[in-house]
């Protein structure tokens, strides 16, 4: 998607994009349907890549101001999980709510895992909607931006304060160079496209269980974003250079004590007797 955005803004034609698009999402899915059609035969429910996703979603909850909230009420929480979980795959279950397959334990412990997490979500919009919108928002986003995954001991000397210093500065240029791009009429779409990658990809981490590790996977957008701005500002000094050149020879040009400082080379000498 935010390669099909760069594209549209480079002048890219939509018909053509779409008709590639359409062949590239039918290569996608000779690979994914397979495996699709695997799970489905093995879980009897769809599955299209992987059922691990409960876990992540559900971890994410408990991460915000007011997400603790939501276990002020254990006993109608737990009976709407299990009472959920036991309708739904009822087919897995014997009487007692046990596995009937043990192999298929840990599939069923992360579907439990899914059905908790939009219990979960669901409650804490009600109780609090703006509280849950800042935490996806705002907290959980700029824990990955803000902090750095620094457990161990300082590398070279450097502290895990210093690194965010470090950060904060490499983000301030890649901010000022995105709109040095704009300022210039230069790589627009290119920036646009960078810009897109991080903040997408940030809020997609952000639906689940944020770990400040996650943050640094992204952080080289930031760099490439820093390494044109660094190449529109030389661009910039540079015009700038011409144009004050261009503007002393007009103004040498326009005046008349400069041309008599600066006689014509092929006029006659003439020395004084």
């Amino acid at each position: 998607a935010f390669a099909a955005v760069y594209l549209l803004l480079t002048g890219y034609g939509f018909k053509r994009l779409l008709k590639q698009g359409l062949l590239l999402g039918g290569v996608v899915l000779l690979f994914i349907v397979p495996w699709s059609i695997r799970n489905y035969k093995q879980f009897h429910t769809f599955v299209p890549l992987t059922y691990g996703g409960g876990n992540p979603l559900l971890l994410g909850t408990s991460q915000g101001k007011t997400a603790r909230a939501l276990d002020d009420n254990p006993p109608e929480y737990y009976d709407y999980v299990e009472s959920t979980f036991r309708e739904q795959y009822a087919d897995y279950l014997d009487e007692k709510g046990n596995p009937l397959e043990p192999g298929k334990s840990r599939f069923l412990s992360l579907m439990k895992d899914q059905i908790r997490a939009k219990y979960r979500m669901k409650e804490w919009y009600d109780r609090d909607s703006d509280g849950m919108i800042h935490a996806y928002l705002v907290e959980k986003p700029s824990k990955m931006i803000y902090e750095v995954y620094n457990k161990t001991d300082p590398l070279f000397g450097v502290s895990t304060q210093q690194l965010n210093d470090l950060r904060s500065i490499c983000y301030l240029v890649a901010i000022a160079s995105f709109f040095l791009a704009f300022a210039l009429k230069k790589y627009r779409a290119e920036m646009v496209f960078l810009a897109l990658l991080y903040v997408g990809n940030l809020y997609i981490y952000a639906a689940t269980f944020s770990y400040v590790r996650y943050g640094q996977t992204l952080v080289h957008i930031w760099y490439i974003m820093s390494g044109i701005g660094f190449y529109l500002l030389w661009l910039a000094l540079k015009k700038c250079s011409r144009a004050a050149a261009a503007f002393t020879r007009r103004r040498s040009r326009g005046n008349p004590a400069a041309k008599q400082r600066s006689p014509d080379p092929g006029a006659p000498a003439f020395r004084k007797k």
